[in-house]
C-alpha cells in the first residue's frame, strides 16, 4: 500500500493499479474479501516510449519475464506476457506500452522508494 500511495504521488506516473487504493471503483470487492492487500502493483509511466529505459534503470528490483520468487521483480506486459496480442487489443485491455507490473517482496519499502525515484528521475531527464 505504501508503494501504491508513493506511486500515485509521482509526476512521471500516469496510472496506478492496486486493489488497496480506495479511489479505485473496484476497491469495495477486495476490501470485503481481504484482510491485507496483495504485493502486486501495476503502474503506467506517463512517457510510454521510455518504458525500456525505466525498466533497465532500476537497481533494487530485478527485471523478469514473469513475477515470482521471494525477491522483488518487475515486468513490462506489452514486451513480455502480452507481446503476442496486437497493439490495439493490448490497449483495449489496458495493457499500454508504459504499463509496468511489480511483485514486491522482502526488500525494505525505503529501498523501493529510492529505486523508483531514481528511475523516474532518469526518464525525466530523457524526456
Amino acid at each position: 500500500m505504501m508503494i501504491a500511495d508513493f506511486l500515485c504521488e509521482q509526476p512521471g506516473v500516469s496510472r496506478v493499479l492496486y486493489p488497496g487504493l480506495p479511489l479505485r471503483l473496484s476497491h469495495k470487492i477486495p476490501a470485503a474479501q481481504m484482510h491485507r492487500f496483495c504485493r502486486m502493483t501495476s503502474f503506467e509511466i506517463a512517457t510510454r516510449n521510455l518504458v525500456k529505459e525505466f525498466f533497465t534503470s532500476l537497481k533494487v528490483v530485478t527485471p523478469a519475464m514473469s513475477l515470482c520468487g521471494v525477491e522483488s521483480t518487475v515486468t513490462v506486459p506489452a514486451l513480455t506476457s502480452h507481446l503476442a496480442m496486437t497493439p490495439e487489443d493490448r490497449e483495449k485491455c489496458g495493457v499500454t506500452p508504459g504499463l509496468i507490473r511489480f511483485s514486491l517482496d522482502i526488500e525494505a519499502v525505503e529501498d523501493f522508494r529510492a529505486d523508483l525515484t531514481q528511475a523516474v528521475e532518469h526518464i525525466s531527464k530523457l524526456h
